[in-house]
């Protein structure tokens, strides 16, 4: 039974986890400002729009917040952690008893699509970090180096300089989004029922 879990889970999550992350890059570029002609806009327009179109009929953006997306990525982890907390009573035959309650399953929402945006925000991260390191020169370096900058602004100001020239600021923010992915997994454990840790 862990084992058909395990592969359900993954089957399951893998998806939903790429379509979460895109939803939030696509609000973070809305954010930042980023110009919509590029190719990752381009890109994610193409993936999320079929989700994201229907919902901004109900939820407007405010305040330059894309919360139709935001909470297009909400509701898919929402319902991710419900289908496998489902699956997992089932497999277990406890029936609902340790289903999450309404209040911890919209909680354990926030927390999945932290994990998701931090998660993204690594990737690009390291993915700018390689592309700095080998000196690429692409449209697309372009825009991961857009999307980063912002994120490396706040902790370039404060950190010191370092005299051999080497910026530490992606490390540092590295250390930071790992210790809050930490903290999420940590408010996760409490939020879900003995048995039905749903990663």
């Amino acid at each position: 039974m862990p084992m058909l879990f395990d592969f359900l889970h993954l089957l399951l999550s893998l998806p939903v986890s790429l379509l979460g992350g895109a939803l939030l890059l696509r609000v973070y570029a809305q954010r930042i400002k980023l110009h919509p002609h590029n190719p990752l806009s381009q890109f994610l327009f193409k993936l999320t729009d079929w989700l994201v179109k229907p919902l901004r009929r109900l939820i407007p953006g405010v305040g330059g917040v894309d919360w139709a997306s935001l909470c297009g990525a909400w509701a898919l982890a929402v319902c991710l952690l419900a289908v496998l907390a489902l699956l997992r009573s089932i497999l277990a035959g406890s029936g609902l008893a340790l289903f999450p309650s309404p209040l911890n399953l919209a909680l354990l929402g926030l927390l999945k699509i932290a994990q998701w945006g931090i998660s993204t925000a690594l990737l690009f991260v390291f993915v700018a970090a390689l592309m700095s390191w080998f000196q690429l020169q692409s449209p697309l370096a372009y825009v991961i180096r857009e999307l980063v900058a912002p994120l490396l602004r706040p902790i370039q100001r404060r950190l010191p300089t370092n005299g051999m020239g080497l910026d530490m600021s992606p490390m540092v923010l590295v250390f930071i989004l790992l210790i809050v992915q930490h903290g999420c997994m940590l408010g996760e454990l409490y939020l879900t029922p003995i048995g039905t840790i749903v990663r």
